[in-house]
């Protein structure tokens, strides 16, 4: 049904294109070709869906391999999403405080009930960042709440 829908709306769209460039071009050295191109795209308009349906593919067929099923309820998007933003907020934190991070990595621990049980962050400050150790593990521990480990880059 979905494939009718679309071809019925291919060939409105196909029209209105057409009339178009009949009113375009009418009365130049350029109308042959003009009507033989959308001459072309009629019958492609009209044989590209038949030829789809004859041969059984279906494009709605993929929309099933979309859907995205619950490893254990909490969704793989959702633990993805709450890690990107987690280390978007730290990182913003500390640039706020003008603390340099190289690396701001999140890591969630699930129980078995798929709740939340500890948010720990790893933390690699900038080179001669050293001074800002203590100061990062306080701001992401007291601030907000997520135990830290700071190191910063030797190389």
């Amino acid at each position: 049904m979905e494939n009718i829908r679309i071809t019925v709306l291919s060939v409105l769209f196909l029209s209105a294109a057409v009339y178009l460039a009949d009113m375009l071009i009418s009365g130049t050295g350029m109308e042959k070709t003009v009507r033989y191109i959308t001459g072309l795209m009629a019958v492609c308009t009209l044989v590209i869906p038949l030829y789809n349906s004859l041969s059984g593919w279906q494009p709605d067929a993929f929309e099933d391999s979309y859907i995205f099923e619950p490893d254990t309820g909490l969704y793989f998007q959702e633990r993805s999403m709450l890690k990107e933003n987690l280390e978007k907020l730290i990182y913003d934190k500390l640039l706020a405080e003008g603390i340099k991070a190289e690396s701001v990595s999140v890591n969630l621990q699930i129980s078995e009930d798929n709740e939340i049980t500890d948010i720990s962050a790893d933390i690699i400050l900038c080179k001669g960042q050293s001074e800002n150790l203590q100061r990062t593990r306080e701001l992401i521990g007291e601030d907000l709440g997520i135990k830290c480990r700071a190191v910063t880059d030797k190389a």
